[in-house]
């Protein structure tokens, strides 16, 4: 049989192939379009979950005061601490005199600190006067204390932990060589220098 399609004639065999082949078509696509769908389902269906963290962060603080007596500290950067020395005032060759000093972390973390000692204003007693510097473990300061502490040398280092404090005994000795006899005068400055 043969079928006259637009003016052509079509036999049934080829008919048959050519819906055969829309056929294949039309599945190969419905296929497609359920797997499609199936996809959107499963993207629609799925599971999400997040987890986020944080930190907080402070900078430490860093200080150090210092103090004649071990109870009233202060900060003294520009203006040096005024100590007593019983006797300063009238020194005799050969002789010497002590006070108390009293070092405080105030900050956070540990301190590294450098002692060092600097003359200024009228030097006429020069190297007539000398320095010792001791750690001890009583604010008693003296030549007993001294003997029993431990000396600090100048530009050496060491740490004074967070909060920590620690007492010292400074002792100043005139020369016995000294022979002027002019009521010569001097005034020192130490400094202890605290970095991180």
């Amino acid at each position: 049989m043969s079928v006259a399609l637009g003016g052509f004639s079509t036999s049934d065999q080829q008919v048959g192939r050519a819906m055969g082949q829309i056929s294949r078509r039309l599945r190969a696509l419905a296929a497609g379009g359920a797997v499609l769908g199936l996809g959107a389902v499963v993207t629609l269906a799925a599971w999400s979950d997040v987890q986020t963290f944080e930190g907080s962060f402070q900078a430490g603080s860093f200080g150090i005061l210092g103090s004649a007596d071990g109870v009233t500290w202060t900060s003294n950067t520009d203006t040096p601490l005024e100590l007593t020395f019983a006797g300063s005032d009238n020194l005799v060759p050969g002789t010497a005199v002590y006070t108390g000093y009293h070092l405080k972390n105030i900050g956070t973390i540990p301190a590294y600190i450098t002692y060092s000692v600097a003359e200024q204003g009228a030097l006429t007693l020069g190297t007539d006067l000398t320095y010792q510097l001791v750690r001890t473990a009583a604010p008693a300061c003296d030549a007993t204390a001294v003997a029993g502490g431990t000396a600090v040398n100048t530009g050496e280092e060491f740490t004074l932990g967070v909060e920590a404090s620690q007492s010292y005994c400074l002792e100043v000795t005139l020369s016995g060589d000294y022979g002027e006899g002019l009521a010569e005068s001097s005034a020192v400055t130490w400094r202890f220098d605290a970095v991180q």
